[in-house]
């Protein structure tokens, strides 16, 4: 019987990494930015006693600044990971909502209506996303070897892993029965595209639909790989010790950014990269120490945008940064939990979850008003 290994992030915890484990993966490290332009804040940021933390720089003008028109687009359960179709009629999502207790995939129109269940309501599901032509979607789901059946009200049964409670902001885990599926938009024709004996999701198209680049944990450490669209051809991007994964790949497929936690000595603590498709030319582009995750480029490719807690381990905020690693700038300002920021193809709309209203993570759309 083969040894299963969950893990769970509720973005107030990483990842232990046990020191025994440790090798050499140093990365080069980004110098402090040139001097601060209006709203940017310094890198790698300080705290008090000089240790991490963020330091602002010249005054910011808010969320104001960044984001207007915020609207709230989900209103039931627990909802994250928002996507646009390519067109921006749709948005793909998942929730946790009515008696299934993990997620599952809905698709919605771009204005918040139409909801509909197109995952199928069997096993565990997450890390949806539209190809660009919008003719499929992948997912990640254990819909091939479902848990057992729910807890009670007294938190007895079966289950390997427990529900996400109601109350926690956002929590995913690392379950190995998952496994990448395509479909059509509302959610027929499945076909399985990996079958490996390790978790297999976080799964993204590149902007031509040629490729996928995900995280998998086959090898026995969470690290990138990157498959032919059809799911052919899957081979392995990183190598280093700790959890790489969330990849995208940038606007000209050139590039992939993702986050990685690699930091044995300090496991809470996450960084943004950068390399190329082959997997070379890796390069670090954050230096807080924080949870610097979720990066995504803005369609123009001039900068990235990911959440960060530098303030404390409850606070995620919206941050940009240039590829290069200056220029860091706050997006967002509420007292809870900000991330999983998505541009729309246009580079003017802002998706992203947060628990800003009634403390639960909900999807949330703005008009990005930014210029770089």
């Amino acid at each position: 019987m083969r040894l299963i290994i969950a893990f769970i992030i509720i973005l107030l915890s990483v990842i232990p990494v046990s020191a025994s484990d440790a090798e050499d993966s140093s990365t080069s490290k980004i110098p402090l930015n040139p001097p601060l332009q209006k709203g940017e804040i310094s890198s790698p940021p300080l705290k008090k006693g000089g240790e991490g933390g963020f330091e602002q720089g010249l005054s910011d003008e808010g969320e104001g600044r960044y984001l207007q028109n915020i609207r709230q687009l989900t209103f039931e359960g627990i909802n994250g990971e928002a996507y646009f179709s390519r067109d921006m009629e749709k948005i793909i999502f998942q929730s946790i909502r009515g008696d299934h207790p993990y997620y599952q995939i809905y698709t919605m129109d771009s204005d918040g209506s139409h909801q509909a269940l197109i995952s199928g309501n069997k096993g565990k599901t997450t890390c949806s996303y539209f190809r660009p032509d919008g003719k499929k979607i992948i997912y990640a789901s254990t819909m091939h070897n479902p848990p057992l059946p729910p807890f009670d009200k007294g938190g007895k049964g079966g289950l390997e892993t427990a529900p996400p409670k109601e109350e926690r902001k956002y929590q995913w885990d690392f379950d190995p029965d998952m496994e990448i599926y395509e479909a059509d938009p509302d959610g027929s024709n499945l076909k399985r595209l990996t079958s490996s004996d390790g978790y297999d999701a976080e799964g993204v198209y590149s902007n031509d639909g040629k490729k996928i680049v995900f995280t998998s944990q086959r090898d026995g450490d969470l690290e990138i790989y990157v498959m032919n669209a059809d799911g052919t051809e899957q081979r392995r991007l990183t190598s280093s010790k700790g959890y790489d994964g969330g990849a995208f790949f940038s606007p000209d497929d050139k590039q992939i950014v993702f986050r990685a936690f690699r930091d044995l000595e300090k496991p809470r603590i996450a960084q943004i990269y950068i390399m190329d498709t082959e997997g070379k030319g890796e390069r670090q582009i954050t230096s807080a120490e924080a949870v610097n995750w979720a990066p995504y480029f803005h369609p123009s490719g001039k900068y990235i945008i990911f959440a960060s807690n530098p303030e404390s381990s409850r606070n995620f905020d919206l941050y940009v940064i240039r590829p290069d690693g200056t220029g860091l700038k706050r997006i967002t300002y509420d007292e809870g939990f900000d991330g999983l920021p998505y541009f729309s193809p246009d580079g003017k709309k802002l998706l992203w979850t947060s628990s800003r209203s009634g403390g639960k993570s909900q999807i949330f759309i703005a008009d990005w008003v930014y210029q770089e």
